[in-house]
């Protein structure tokens, strides 16, 4: 299945703790899963504090794994208090997308 992970880092690390973060985080991932796109860090203005801060390093990762993967990956992410905040989604897969599209294409016209 695949799935995407979007995570939100502190900006109290400078540039080589949060390379050896994300490292580290992929490294892990990379035990029970196959990496897919990995997009770089990018600093953002979060719309409301989290834990006290109000920017953090926005970074995204697909993936697939086997649904009994996941819980584990949310416990690590879990543990790692550099880590803000995170999103873990399960994708859809692209062509299901585009076939739905299509339909409500279909039904507006």
């Amino acid at each position: 299945m695949n799935y995407e992970l979007t995570f939100l880092i502190t900006t109290k690390l400078d540039e080589k703790e949060i390379d050896s973060l994300i490292k580290q985080v992929e490294e892990k991932m990379l035990e029970k899963t196959s990496i897919t796109k990995s997009i770089p860090p990018k600093r953002i203005t979060l719309a409301y504090e989290i834990k006290k801060e109000t920017e953090a390093y926005l970074k995204t990762v697909e993936f697939e794994s086997n649904p009994e993967n996941i819980e584990e990956i949310k416990n690590s992410l879990e543990k790692e208090n550099k880590i803000l905040r995170y999103l873990l989604i399960k994708k859809e897969k692209q062509a299901k997308t585009e076939k739905l599209n299509e339909e409500a294409k279909k039904e507006i016209k």
